[in-house]
């Protein structure tokens, strides 16, 4: 799935039908009531899968060769319901359920060596056919509410479509919603939420991947940072790429440093620095996206760019929560915290990526004597559209109205969900 991208096209939100969620909410009571009249069949289990040695065995095999395509031209003409899988990067699916015909239950599993968290979904589908509508029902989700509710779609990348050389990644779904259902959460008075979607696969005998949002992998990450190293005219653009740390696991924790190739008239110490990191929130794989855009627009000839390059220097941390990206979870790291709440006081153990990243700007600020310019954080949310700003309460570099008259901003910065100052969020935050 590397170097598979999305299409360029505008989307379309799709439109919610209250008749929709209605119809699935009277079905989720009728199941309660009628459970004996319900037939369930579990046809994927993370762990049962990962207690077997010989699944294991075969998985690794699975992984040192293209399956996908073996896979697609074998087929399984003798079984009619679908068979997943999630033991991949960024892979999230613990159990899958048949609960009718074409209608499957799914369960996500929590964030690492956590019981919470249960958002991200990214899965491989396979064994479907044509023409018929496969109903999918994520049943242990716990926001209150989702943008499934307000237009989103969930993403689908087909396999054969990717051979024919057609688009990657693609918004599908029908019959979309997001409803509490009637499974209670242990040890709680509460009840799990469902998102539930509808898919037409394209093509029989496929293999496709279906996703909360398009990912954006840590291998996807190290391939795009080898390719910006190779295109980049040294004499034109200064990229320099350094291990800022190792992650828990052994992961390389790149960091960029880009700006102009330093001259007599222009010497890098009298340039300003930039701080840009993104992705401490693993299931914000947009976050990523956006640092992709911005470090390929630092790095264009354009006018602006190249403008940019000679006034500044952009130190880029482009994923501070790796682990948690790799192992497909929502929020938290390996330790089962929220890397976003260890600024104040981050661990060199525990949180290795935090603790080197405030490192590098207490340097620059207290040894260099050279305090940042800005320091920006890109993250995504699960509820809010288009693009919104929180700041610091002493910064007067960020000019909201300024922004919101930019040509370059204005169909997509909503002023109105802007919060500049933040202080109630940054002592939440234990900032």
């Amino acid at each position: 799935m590397v170097t598979a991208r999305n299409s360029n096209i505008m989307e379309i939100l799709h439109s919610k039908s209250i008749h929709v969620c209605r119809n699935k909410l009277i079905e989720s009571i009728k199941q309660t009531i009628y459970q004996s009249s319900l037939f369930y069949e579990t046809v994927y289990d993370l762990d049962s899968l990962v207690d077997s040695n010989r699944n294991k065995r075969q998985y690794l095999v699975n992984l040192l060769r293209d399956n996908s395509k073996i896979f697609i031209q074998r087929g399984r003409e003798d079984v009619k319901k679908l068979q997943f899988e999630s033991r991949f990067e960024s892979g999230n699916l613990r159990k899958a359920i048949r609960v009718g015909l074409r209608e499957y239950e799914l369960i996500l599993t929590p964030d690492v060596n956590s019981s919470t968290q249960h958002q991200w979904f990214y899965f491989e589908v396979s064994n479907m056919e044509t023409n018929y509508k496969y109903t999918f029902n994520i049943v242990n989700c716990k926001k209150i509410n989702s943008q499934f509710n307000f237009g989103m779609k969930p993403v689908i990348f087909s396999v054969i479509d990717a051979l024919k050389g057609r688009i990657g990644w693609t918004r599908s779904g029908q019959d979309i919603c997001y409803y509490q259902n009637n499974y209670c959460m242990q040890g709680q008075k509460k009840n799990y939420f469902t998102t539930s979607f509808t898919i037409n696969f394209p093509h029989s005998e496929d293999i496709c991947y279906i996703a909360y949002h398009y990912p954006y992998t840590y291998s996807q990450l190290m391939v795009d940072i080898n390719r910006w190293a190779r295109s980049i005219n040294p004499c034109e653009i200064y990229l320099r790429v350094d291990k800022l740390c190792d992650t828990l696991n052994g992961n390389e924790n790149p960091l960029l440093t880009i700006t102009a190739p330093e001259s007599t008239k222009n010497p890098i110490n009298k340039r300003k620095l930039v701080f840009l990191t993104a992705r401490i929130h693993p299931g914000e794989s947009n976050a990523s996206w956006i640092m992709l855009g911005t470090v390929e627009a630092l790095l264009s000839h354009s006018t602006y760019a190249s403008s940019l390059r000679n006034d500044y220097i952009f130190k880029v941390v482009p994923m501070l929560n790796i682990e948690g990206v790799i192992n497909g979870c929502n929020r938290y790291d390996l330790t089962n915290e929220d890397l976003n709440r260890c600024w104040k006081n981050p661990s060199q153990i525990q949180h290795p990526t935090i603790f080197h990243t405030k490192s590098l700007l207490e340097y620059c600020s207290f040894i260099l004597n050279r305090r940042p310019f800005i320091f920006i954080d890109y993250h995504g949310h699960s509820r809010r559209k288009n693009v919104f700003l929180l700041g610091c309460p002493n910064l007067e570099i960020l000019n909201v109205n300024y922004c919101s008259e930019s040509s370059q901003l204005q169909q997509n910065l909503v002023i109105r969900t802007c919060y500049i100052p933040i202080l109630r969020y940054l002592k939440n935050k234990g900032l």
